[in-house]
């Protein structure tokens, strides 16, 4: 048997392992579209058989466009799940939640051979400057109607519509 197609053999799980590991965590990282879970997601409640509250949270890596054209979307879904056409936001609202968090060091410092021949620099975190993170959840109470039933004192999203608008930004 060959030692080089051998070496190969054996380097070739190890880099299966990493690309797995590098796009999990890619995958946590931001909201996916989707039901909720935990980096975010929607969710909704029924309220009667033609209303609904639905609700998307984002993380820190999702954008207010990003979550609010998420809501839509769903709430296009959801109407066209159950049967109508056409929808009207009733109530909405978006929720910010804004951390400050400080890094905390595990060493206090850290020593670095310089290129110099062997001299050390000492190097110590910057504790002064907090790092921020900002989530945001939109959430609307919607009303859904058919085509024969449609109530025109009402604003009316009509649900295809809406979905084919948004899709671009849901990345399913």
């Amino acid at each position: 048997m060959d030692h080089n197609n051998l070496a190969s053999i054996k380097k070739y799980p190890t880099s299966i392992f990493y690309t797995v590991i590098i796009t999990l965590f890619f995958t946590f990282c931001t909201t996916a579209y989707g039901p909720k879970g935990i980096s975010g997601g929607y969710f909704e409640s029924k309220i009667s058989d033609s209303e609904y509250q639905v609700s998307f949270k984002g993380n820190q890596h999702t954008s207010l466009y990003v979550t609010n054209s998420s809501l839509l979307y769903r709430c296009a879904e959801l109407t066209l799940e159950k049967g109508y056409e056409y929808f009207s936001i009733i109530e909405d609202e978006t929720d910010t939640t804004t951390l400050a968090l400080r890094s905390e060091p595990a060493v206090p410092y850290k020593s670095v051979s310089s290129m110099s021949g062997g001299n050390r620099v000492v190097i110590m975190p910057d504790l002064g400057n907090p790092t921020e993170s900002t989530n945001y959840t939109a959430s609307s109470r919607i009303k859904m109607y058919k085509s024969d039933a449609l109530d025109y004192s009402k604003l009316l999203y009509y649900a295809p519509q809406i979905k084919e608008a948004f899709s671009s930004v849901i990345k399913n």
